[in-house]
């Protein structure tokens, strides 16, 4: 999903400054109507930027205010992530709310995750299967015919709303081109991540998009349970070789952040399970090397595969870091910080030799493939690479 640019500008250029202006506004607000005043403030001049095909602006004021003024970040970054995932559009005869969406998927195998594109019988079975278990009668939608990665989705605000209004005019027209998804690099073999389908949604303005916004006896967690029943046969004809768990689909952001949760344990557990064989070792020798990387603070943990005796990284897995907001969390007695549950989870996962290496580490990537370096022994950033004598290293199941 997007992110602040790591780059700081020493003088903002007027629409930046002016993103800055209006956020702090809004965050200073005390009534809803003045709110609202703010907000289409805000949007009006997203608007202008992402229709000139720009968004450095955003991400200017963006970088700006994560370090002059959290409050006024929190405030532009919602503004930016509603107006990339939402739109309203007038049309001639009807008024539509449009909304990105995905339905997330965990999946993982001993095998290369399964890519490409899917046939027109498979994109209406799954049509079907959402109109019939999530979305309100009357909802239009359009949908990228391949399950997406991470990688493969939008890599800014303004890649993002171009996704959403490419799906939009489709699913209320039935006209124009589908999104691409990004293109990526297979750096090293992945063994579980995240995947998605990603299309929008058109409803007549103010109109229910999901079901359970229609009755309280329809809810969110009885439509996931149809919809897991409707397309669990669909996606084990997709995902052959590979176990899957199917998650709530929901609005954009909200998806791939929760994706982002719920692939992190399995992720480790994946690789505990198939380092071992791959390897031809004992599970005991396995041992993993834990570091935070980030800017100014942990933004992901990264975790390296090794084992007894030897120096190299064979395989690493990343655990990115979300903020705890939720009551509970801060209610709880004894709280976990994410470094304690990265190593809690290896534990689970059956490694016993774990090295958590202190500080923070900058984040560090490969030049000539793009993927992410993990710590060794030592708490360097290096390479993962399989031995060329691994048995079972991730290979194309189809």
């Amino acid at each position: 999903m997007p992110r602040p640019p790591r780059l700081t500008r020493a003088r903002l250029t007027r629409d930046a400054s002016k993103l800055t202006t209006l956020s702090r506004a809004l965050h200073a607000s005390g009534s809803r109507v003045e709110d609202t005043f703010w907000e289409n403030e805000i949007s009006t001049l997203l608007v202008k930027l992402f229709r000139s095909a720009s968004d450095k602006a955003l991400e200017e004021a963006l970088e700006h205010l994560s370090q002059a003024d959290l409050d006024a970040f929190e405030v532009l970054l919602e503004q930016a992530e509603t107006n990339t995932e939402s739109y309203a559009f007038k049309g001639v005869n009807k008024d539509w709310d449009v909304l990105l969406v995905t339905a997330p998927f965990t999946v993982w195998t001993r095998y290369q995750l399964p890519k490409g594109l899917i046939n027109a019988q498979t994109v209406d079975a799954l049509t079907n299967a959402l109109k019939e278990t999530l979305l309100a009668p009357g909802v239009e939608l359009a949908l990228v015919p391949q399950l997406v990665g991470l990688d493969e989705m939008p890599k800014s605000f303004l890649q993002t709303w171009q996704w959403l209004h490419a799906l939009g005019q489709r699913a209320i027209s039935h006209e124009g081109a589908l999104p691409t998804p990004n293109e990526t690099q297979e750096s090293f073999g992945m063994l579980a991540d995240a995947r998605h389908w990603v299309f929008a949604v058109a409803m007549p303005k103010g109109a229910p998009i999901f079901r359970w916004q229609l009755s309280p006896a329809q809810s969110r967690e009885s439509c996931l349970v149809q919809w897991q029943e409707r397309c669990q046969p669909i996606m084990e004809g997709l995902l052959a070789g590979c176990q899957f768990q199917v998650l709530q689909p929901d609005a954009y952001y909200v998806s791939l952040r929760e994706a982002d949760k719920q692939i992190r344990p399995v992720a480790i557990r994946a690789a505990a399970a198939w380092l071992p064989d791959a390897l031809n070792v004992p599970a005991r020798d396995l041992r993993a090397y834990v570091i935070a990387v980030g800017e100014s603070k942990a933004q992901e943990y990264r975790i390296g595969y090794g084992t007894s005796g030897q120096p190299d990284v064979v395989y690493g897995t990343v655990w990115p870091v979300f903020e705890r907001t939720d009551a509970q969390s801060e209610s709880e007695e004894v709280v976990l910080d994410t470094g304690d549950e990265v190593v809690a989870v290896l534990r689970e996962a059956g490694i016993t030799e774990i090295r958590r290496f202190p500080g923070l580490a900058a984040p560090e990537y490969c030049e000539d493939c793009t993927a992410p370096l993990f710590p060794n022994a030592l708490g360097e950033l290096v390479h993962a690479e399989l031995p060329e004598e691994a048995f079972n290293a991730p290979v194309q199941f189809h």
